[in-house]
């Protein structure tokens, strides 16, 4: 009697009609996910398959609805699955991990699974999952040969937390190191603007003289493109009657080294200039090259030279007078 009168209410027809066309459409949405893709209840048994994890499992639909992991899988991987799902359920959390799965043919994989828990209009909690296939049987029997280690599910079981202990060590390692390197950059740009700010002109080259780093005030007082001063010998710039003296005093110098020298522009220009060097050593202690400082020292000079002659001029005048 009330089935006739259920149809007869169109109401409740096109209710059914979309509920049957919602499940219908999920149905299809599922099965279209490459994914196995799986839905528990809150007694851990499943009510809603897609097509590729029946396939994944090795079991049929009509097998897997309404069972468990105990009826398909061994103790200690349905012990496992139960224990993340319950804390799932309990905690209400999403959880991402990586288990042990053994399908109808024995194939032991290694996989990810994440499961996330919902809960409908009613209260009904239920369990969504995703698996992700990551490892056959046999590669993980190659990786643990290597090892030596034995292809048991225990010994799987051990070998699969200490790689994730060491991939979390290697995240931990590479954000430090990711740390450590923009610490290294920041120090180095901020060196670099000192180096090329400074209101003397630096150098800075290898043992042998060879310029690596020249600021922008060095390459203004020799008269000459910044980028070009790099990778050329500093002897060039040296004016010709001072060179012999001063190969010799750069074989011979030691950690600090003040002097004078007479430098030539690329423009041709001669002038005097001080020069201040202090050798550089890397961390084993081997010199690795030289810092230098230089000054045009071509004014100090010719105010010398005035104060001189005038001090020159005066004992002169005193002479005569006392004459």
């Amino acid at each position: 009697m009330n089935h006739p009168r259920f149809l007869d209410n169109p109401a409740s027809k096109q209710n059914t009609q979309q509920q049957n066309f919602s499940l219908a459409f999920l149905h299809q949405m599922l099965n279209g996910i490459s994914d196995p893709i799986f839905v528990k209840d809150r007694q851990h048994c499943w009510v809603l398959l897609n097509d590729t994890y029946c396939d994944f499992v090795g079991h049929s639909r009509e097998e897997l609805i309404g069972k468990s992991d105990y009826d398909f899988f061994t103790q200690a991987e349905a012990d496992v699955f139960r224990e993340k799902d319950e804390l799932i359920f309990t905690a209400n959390i999403t959880n991402e991990s990586q288990d042990l799965f053994t399908d109808a043919q024995g194939i032991t994989h290694l996989i990810s699974t994440k499961k996330s828990c919902f809960e409908d209009e009613t209260g009904n909690k239920f369990l969504v999952g995703s698996i992700r296939d990551i490892i056959l049987q046999s590669k993980v029997s190659k990786v643990l040969a290597v090892n030596g280690r034995v292809t048991d599910t225990t010994d799987l079981m051990e070998t699969l937390e200490e790689l994730q202990v060491v991939e979390e060590e290697l995240r931990q390692q590479k954000e430090e190191l990711a740390i450590a390197r923009e610490t290294t950059e920041l120090e180095h740009r901020r060196y670099q603007d000192l180096f090329d700010l400074a209101p003397d002109a630096y150098l800075v080259t290898d043992v042998g003289g060879i310029i690596k780093e020249a600021n922008d005030v060095s390459a203004a007082l020799l008269s000459v493109r910044q980028n070009y001063l790099i990778g050329k010998p500093f002897i060039l710039f040296i004016a010709e009657p001072d060179r012999q003296t001063f190969i010799t005093k750069l074989a011979n110098l030691q950690q600090v080294q003040d002097g004078e020298v007479h430098l030539k522009s690329q423009e041709g220009t001669v002038f005097p200039a001080s020069i201040k060097m202090v050798a550089m050593y890397d961390s084993q202690g081997q010199q690795v090259g030289w810092r230098w400082l230089l000054r045009d020292i071509s004014e100090q000079q010719a105010m010398l030279r005035d104060i001189y002659d005038e001090l020159r001029l005066r004992q002169q005048a005193e002479k005569n007078y006392t004459a």
